[in-house]
C-alpha cells in the first residue's frame, strides 16, 4: 500500500513539474519564434530593397538669399527605387555629403517644407504628379524621387562631392558629382 501511495505522489509531482516547466518555457519559445520570424522578414525586405542615385545637379542661377561668390545653395537630386520593396518612410532616408578634399561635409536632415531661410541644411522631396501638401511617404518600386537639398547655411563651393543616400533599412547608394564654377 505504501508503494502505491508513493507512486501516486511521484506521478502527481512529475505532472505538476512538467506543467510548471511548460508554463514558463513555452511563452519564451513562442517569443523567440516571433523574433526569428520578424528578423527573417526584415532581412527579406532588406534584400528586396535597392536604390540608385541617378543625378545631382546644383541649381543655377542661385535664388535670392544665397551667399554670393560662386557658391550653390540648392542641389536637385534624383533617386530611383530599383528594388522590389517599397522604401518607407521616405522622410527617414539619410543623406550625407562630403567634399573630395574633406573640408566640407554634412548630414542633410529632412524637413517637410525645408524653407529657403533655414539656418541648417535640409532636404525635402517633390512627389511626382502630386501636390506637395499631400505628400505620400512611400517610394514604390520603379519610382524616381526628386529631392531638393537646400544648403543655405553652408553652400557648396566649386569642387567634387560624394553623396550617400541610405534607406531606413540600411541600403545605400553613393554618387560622385561636380559643382562647377558659375
Amino acid at each position: 500500500m505504501d508503494k502505491v501511495l508513493v507512486t501516486g505522489l511521484l506521478i502527481i509531482a512529475s505532472v505538476t513539474a512538467a506543467a510548471v516547466i511548460f508554463g514558463t518555457i513555452g511563452p519564451s519559445i513562442g517569443k523567440g519564434s516571433d523574433a526569428a520570424r520578424q528578423s527573417q522578414l526584415a532581412e527579406a525586405n532588406k534584400i528586396a530593397t535597392r536604390i540608385k542615385v541617378l543625378d545631382a545637379i546644383p541649381q543655377s542661377p542661385q535664388p535670392q538669399g544665397c551667399q554670393p561668390g560662386g557658391r550653390y545653395c540648392i542641389v536637385d537630386l534624383w533617386v530611383k527605387n530599383i528594388g522590389q520593396a517599397d522604401v518607407l518612410p521616405i522622410s527617414h532616408m539619410d543623406i550625407l555629403m562630403i567634399s573630395s578634399t574633406g573640408d566640407w561635409g554634412d548630414y542633410i536632415r529632412f524637413e517637410t517644407s525645408c524653407p529657403a531661410s533655414t539656418t541648417t541644411n535640409c532636404w525635402s522631396y517633390i512627389p511626382p504628379n502630386q501636390d506637395p501638401a499631400s505628400r505620400d511617404m512611400i517610394m514604390v518600386p520603379n519610382e524616381t524621387l526628386h529631392i531638393q537639398m537646400r544648403l543655405f547655411s553652408d553652400p557648396l563651393s566649386p569642387g567634387y562631392y560624394s553623396l550617400d543616400v541610405t534607406t531606413p533599412n540600411g541600403i545605400q547608394d553613393k554618387f560622385l558629382f561636380e559643382v562647377a564654377s558659375p
